[in-house]
């Protein structure tokens, strides 16, 4: 089957399915559940042709990379991103458009409900959208005209749309709240079978390594909390080490300066940015996952962590975590992250002794397995490629 996927791509983490010979774009390093659809759709045997856009070409400028079966067409955004929010992204939303009606899926496949799905939806072709954030939450932590725009945009998609889907049933309720009566389909991101595959490192449970990894240092990510609640817990464990990654998360960063000015770094690294196969590598050695977000859509980085048998700490109240770890915490922990004291005792729990910690392991692999492992996931949605308009 050919298959348009409509979306921000990583060549990087496409490399494997391309010919490259260098200066390709990079595409963009956060789309790493499309790039990973991309990858188990190629395995089946399907022709992918992607349809996306990038910052790394000249405006009016395009770029094609092949491969065997997998081909981007690469366009580019406006220099400003203020003109091309003005412009409903008029002039990228063409480009993808008219690209797709010379290459011709049979189906595509949008991700988020913004610019890409509503060119993906003008074509005509059968569309499937899926929604990966709620445009009205991600407004009203901005506040800004470019996420007012946003918005605007996401509910012309909805009313375009015929077939929905959102990646928790979370999501779904929030989207529900903007006035949609469509049928909206859950089907969550997926981990690669080497997330599952990779062994387990033997823990040092009286020095546990401590993770947490988001991008920006914010109040919904509620970083602040996880550092105070490490502190807590290196009093009873004083070799105990709490590892920092993505971006914002360097010594130049927001999060170092606030941990400074608190005297909250004692035994805390700050690792920064780090491209997803060697942030997995890095994940499968750690004792512990913190994510004590205040809200999540999905949660990438629980079922990441859930997949390489490393126990997860979430918000008993933080939108999909809950749904995602699971109801009867058999992912990890469920806790109350606005109070550092219930974190750290959380995390003093599951590594209490060495019987529980490895009960907590194979649970949380299984619940991973068990919800969000690629063959479940990609005939979910293969079953409304066959049937678009369902």
């Amino acid at each position: 089957m050919h298959i348009g996927i409509v979306s921000h791509v990583s060549t990087e983490q496409l490399a494997d399915y391309l010919e490259l010979s260098g200066g390709e774009p990079s595409g963009t390093d956060g789309a790493t559940a499309p790039n990973l659809l991309i990858i188990e759709l190629l395995k089946c045997g399907h022709s992918i042709s992607v349809f996306s856009l990038t910052k790394d070409l000249e405006e009016g400028m395009e770029c094609v990379v092949r491969g065997e079966q997998l081909t981007i067409y690469f366009g580019a955004y406006q220099k400003r991103i203020r003109q091309s929010a003005l412009s409903f992204f008029n002039q990228e939303r063409k480009f993808i458009k008219n690209k797709i009606l010379q290459v011709k899926p049979e189906v595509l496949h949008a991700h988020w409900q913004y610019e890409y799905a509503w060119a993906a939806l003008d074509t005509k072709i059968p569309t499937i959208v899926t929604c990966r954030d709620s445009p009205i939450k991600v407004f009203l932590l901005y506040k800004n005209l470019y996420r007012f725009i946003r918005l605007l945009i996401a509910l012309i998609v909805f009313r375009k749309s015929t077939v929905l889907t959102a990646t928790s049933a979370y999501l779904v309720t929030e989207l529900k709240k903007l006035g949609i009566k469509k049928k909206i389909h859950v089907i969550p991101n997926f981990e690669p079978d080497w997330l599952f595959e990779k062994e387990m490192h033997k823990a040092d449970l009286q020095s546990p390594k401590i993770i947490m990894i988001n991008n920006g240092f914010d109040d919904r990510k509620n970083v602040t909390s996880g550092l105070l609640a490490f502190q807590l817990f290196r009093n009873k464990y004083p070799n105990a080490e709490l590892h920092l990654f993505g971006n914002g998360y360097d010594i130049e960063g927001a999060a170092y300066a606030w941990a400074t000015s608190k005297n909250l770094n004692e035994n805390v690294y700050y690792r920064g940015y780090m491209s997803f196969v060697n942030l997995m590598e890095e994940l499968s050695s750690f004792t512990l996952l913190v994510h004590p977000s205040r809200e999540e859509t999905f949660g990438n980085i629980l079922t990441e962590s859930m997949a390489l048998g490393v126990p997860v700490i979430g918000g008993i109240n933080s939108g999909s975590v809950p749904w995602v770890i699971g109801l009867d915490q058999t992912g990890g922990l469920l806790v109350d992250i606005e109070d550092p004291k219930k974190i750290f005792e959380g995390m003093e729990r599951i590594v209490e002794n060495e019987s529980k910690y490895s009960d907590f392991r194979v649970s949380a692999r299984r619940q991973a397995f068990d919800n969000f492992s690629a063959h479940n996931v990609v005939n979910l949605y293969s079953e409304l490629y066959l049937n678009p308009i369902a």
